[in-house]
């Protein structure tokens, strides 16, 4: 149950905390500025910084299931190529949330405290450590539009073979409509000054 859980939270976490907070502070030390007046083409320089984090998201993929697998000994029940798909669309997301967020922060200062204010109700409210069904009745609305909890329930459901929350079609389609709604944001937000 907690090697799905712990997978998501770490996709979450370099996706969010692992690129709005730096953008914030290229943004404000200018550096964006420079490199837009270079020849770089931009295109090149934003798609160059989603390859690196991307670059990080196999590792950890890589080494929280080989840990699982050796430690735990978890057995992963479905397809692997399945659980890197699903991971990397579940990275994508999060990256594309964080590109929308440093658009949407002045300072690192309110980076951060954006950054957390999404954070916590993700981290407590998806179902990372314990079923979405134990949330008191009068919350569970809220978890069904936590992009967080529809990302586990598929990684759950490819990796360990759980017992559905949602329909894997569904938790598909909800983390590709994030994607798209927080790509087309970061796009209109974002800002090189």
């Amino acid at each position: 149950f907690l090697l799905p859980g712990i997978l998501g939270m770490s996709l979450m976490q370099l996706g969010i905390f692992g690129t709005a907070p730096q953008l914030v502070q290229l943004r404000e030390l200018q550096v964006l500025r420079r490199i837009g007046a270079t020849p770089l083409p931009r295109s090149i320089l934003l798609g160059s910084q989603v390859l690196v984090r991307l670059t990080t998201v196999g590792i950890q993929i890589f080494l929280i299931i080989l840990v699982g697998v050796i430690v735990y000994d978890v057995s992963i029940e479905g397809n692997i190529l399945h659980v890197i798909g699903v991971s990397l669309l579940g990275a994508l997301m999060f990256i594309a949330m964080g590109y929308m967020i440093s658009g949407i922060a002045n300072t690192q200062e309110s980076v951060h405290g954006i950054t957390s204010f999404l954070n916590f109700p993700m981290l407590f409210l998806s179902g990372l450590f314990f079923p979405v069904e134990m949330l008191p009745v009068w919350i569970q609305p809220v978890a069904s539009v936590i992009p967080l909890t529809y990302l586990v329930d598929a990684l759950r459901q490819i990796i360990v073979g759980a017992s559905p929350q949602y329909n894997l079609g569904l938790d598909i389609t909800v983390l590709v409509a994030w994607l798209v709604g927080c790509s087309l944001l970061s796009i209109r937000l974002f800002r090189w000054e």
